[in-house]
């Protein structure tokens, strides 16, 4: 971070902080008293460089608002640009174009709550502390790409009037150069907020590089325009989106290496155990996993999707079986397990082997009628016969045969074909989804 400068250096950051910088020891009421003097002294000095339609459109969207500066407060305004700025030789802008915070080096907690910004780039900026957006409003482009968040960043009921920009990494970048891109911190929140156009979190890491997640939230958040959470990991959770609303052009790379990863089966764990060795699953609640992901599965829906659809659907069914109702969870394990919830054409496959395999065994030098016995070739045909009733073999080659079998070969035959009839509803399931036939 050599490259980062100080931001006491930068004459944007002593204005935003006119009163004085956040300290981690400060208390909540004297944090909040701080920050509203600060803030209210930003926007004053905001107003006169704003047109009449820009002030009604920030009144608008808050709560606040923008007084004309009195000659009292000029004198008090430079007086404290004099006291914050000392030795430094700063001089304040004179004009709103541009706010410029980029490859700063934030080491205090810092607080832009209840500001209005025009366009203004945080580029290439770190975060060491918590950093609070709350409530402010971006009336133009607000670049945050590569910016990176090591503690909680806040952005909750923020209002971005143009582009807001939270690329981990500048598409086209090599990522060998850059191999992790730029992240968030342990907990991130952008409930309430608004996008009013494109809202961009290509390859933003949503987790730090090291530690645990524990927040991560857009919910009630409303992106108007396009949204990209194209290759961006979501490390340890899914995203909480309860009344988030997606618009019809969202981005969003369905792949594991993205999502956090969902604990499988004991029989799954002890096969990705031997593969890869341990690993470590999400704690995250079912019930959150599967709204997050239906809420997902929607807007891919909604955008014909089917494979990014299909992606999150499987991540709903697993947080439905072991958070829905206690009757239903083992039927929809018992569909995860067997089909991949409809997605897998091998694992239908292999049961039918292993089906036929079974009947095999229990047919094979069977006797029925008057002691006749099944030999092995004929057992393996009967078995697969009897398993695919449809193709009318059984009543071609074996005419009568089930029916001279014991009653208990009689009933394990028909439970053969139940079975089987089941495997092969998941096998289409699984190629359908596999060849998109729709």
């Amino acid at each position: 971070m050599d490259d980062l400068k100080d931001p006491n250096e930068n004459a944007w950051y002593i204005l935003s902080t006119l009163y004085g910088e956040l300290s981690a020891d400060m208390d909540d009421d004297e944090a909040r008293e701080l920050n509203k003097r600060n803030a209210d002294a930003w926007n004053v000095w905001v107003r006169r460089h704003l047109s009449s339609e820009a002030v009604a459109q920030y009144e608008a969207l808050t709560d606040l608002t923008l007084n004309d500066p009195t000659p009292r407060f000029w004198t008090e305004f430079h007086n404290q640009v004099a006291i914050r700025s000392i030795g430094m030789g700063l001089e304040i802008p004179e004009t709103f174009e541009r706010v410029n915070l980029s490859s700063l080096h934030f080491t205090r907690p810092v607080s832009f709550a209840n500001r209005f910004f025009p366009s203004v780039t945080f580029a290439n900026s770190c975060f060491e502390e918590n950093v609070e957006f709350g409530r402010s409003v971006f009336s133009k482009t607000a670049e945050f790409s590569r910016a990176t968040f090591k503690k909680d960043a806040f952005f909750i009921r923020s209002h971005f009037a143009g582009d807001a920009l939270f690329r981990g990494r500048l598409p086209g970048e090599d990522p060998k150069k850059t191999p992790l891109p730029a992240a968030f911190g342990p907990r991130t929140f952008f409930s309430g907020a608004r996008f009013a156009q494109r809202a961009d979190f290509f390859c933003r890491r949503f987790g730090p590089d090291d530690g645990k997640v524990t927040d991560i939230s857009f919910a009630n958040a409303v992106f108007d325009g396009p949204l990209s959470f194209e290759e961006a990991p979501f490390t340890d959770l899914m995203p909480v989106l309860t009344n988030t609303t997606f618009p019809n052009a969202s981005k969003v790379t369905a792949s594991a290496d993205y999502w956090p990863k969902l604990r499988p089966s004991p029989v799954g764990r002890l096969i990705r155990y031997i593969q890869n060795g341990p690993e470590t699953y999400t704690t995250q609640k079912p019930e959150t996993v599967k709204a997050s992901a239906a809420t997902l599965r929607h807007a891919m829906s909604r955008q014909m999707l089917p494979e990014e659809e299909h992606f999150f659907f499987r991540r709903e069914m697993w947080g439905a079986a072991r958070s829905g109702p206690l009757m239903a969870r083992p039927l929809i394990w018992l569909f995860g397990a067997v089909s991949n919830y409809g997605h897998s054409v091998g694992r239908p496959s292999l049961c039918l082997g292993a089906l036929w395999l079974a009947g095999f065994a229990t047919f094979s030098n069977q006797s029925y009628g008057d002691n006749l016995i099944l030999g092995s070739w004929e057992a393996a045909f009967f078995s697969f016969a009897n398993m695919f009733k449809f193709f009318g073999l059984l009543d071609t080659y074996f005419d009568g045969v089930a029916g001279g079998f014991p009653e208990r070969i009689q009933v394990l035959a028909g439970a053969q074909t139940v079975l089987a009839f089941i495997l092969l509803f998941f096998l289409g399931l699984g190629l359908r989804t596999r060849f998109r036939l729709r």
